[in-house]
């Protein structure tokens, strides 16, 4: 029953996949992309207010190959399993680093934030709207949905950050983006990127 419900998922994936592949979640895919690789010049204690006692240059590497990881399922379910990993890991890294047992959104949210920056997802908008499709059962539905919660806030956090949060004059902050951006991104992918987006949306 098991293996049965597991192929049907999987197709079921594979068609959303196929689905979200539009002009439309290319194109959010690429704009988050770029956003990440625009705010690469932040400094995590400046900026992002991260405590350096908190977490480990190890923990940081491991945060970050869990989304790299999560960037590139493309198989369905399995994606809510990145997803939660990744947020799960990263209070337990905070709560054996820290000691302490109250560990809130406000401590680990700056973290993920940052390991979304220095990582540039490239699929991590179409991906999170197809884990949203994988919340099965109740017993599932509470913890995961809590941690699918999370990394929605840590995305919605990337998208709105702005000049205003880091107390910084609009020219000055613009410009630091578009010189991390130059440096940073490759204009091959997201030069790909839009053919792919309008070649599918042609065979539409």
């Amino acid at each position: 029953l098991k293996k049965i419900q597991s192929y049907i998922l999987r197709k079921i994936s594979l068609g959303l996949r196929r689905h979200e592949s539009s002009y439309f979640i290319i194109l959010e895919d690429r704009k988050f992309y770029e956003r990440c690789l625009q705010l690469r010049w932040l400094d995590p204690v400046e900026h992002l207010s991260i405590d350096p006692s908190m977490v480990s240059n190890a923990q940081i590497n491991l945060g970050r190959e869990l989304i790299r990881k999560m960037d590139n399922e493309r198989a369905g379910p399995k994606i809510i399993k990145y997803y939660a990993k990744a947020v799960n890991i990263m209070i337990k890294m905070i709560t054996f680093t820290t000691g302490r047992e109250d560990i809130s959104i406000d401590d680990f949210l700056p973290i993920m934030v940052f390991l979304f920056i220095s990582v540039g997802p490239k699929n991590v908008i179409s991906n999170f709207g197809c884990a949203n499709y994988f919340l099965l059962s109740d017993e599932e539905n509470e913890d995961t949905g809590y941690n699918l919660a999370n990394i929605e806030g840590c995305i919605n956090f990337i998208k709105q950050y702005n000049e205003a949060k880091c107390n910084m004059d609009k020219e000055e902050f613009n410009e630091n983006c578009k010189k991390s951006l130059q440096q940073y991104c490759s204009s091959d992918y997201l030069n790909n990127n839009i053919k792919d987006g309008e070649n599918n949306e042609n065979k539409q």
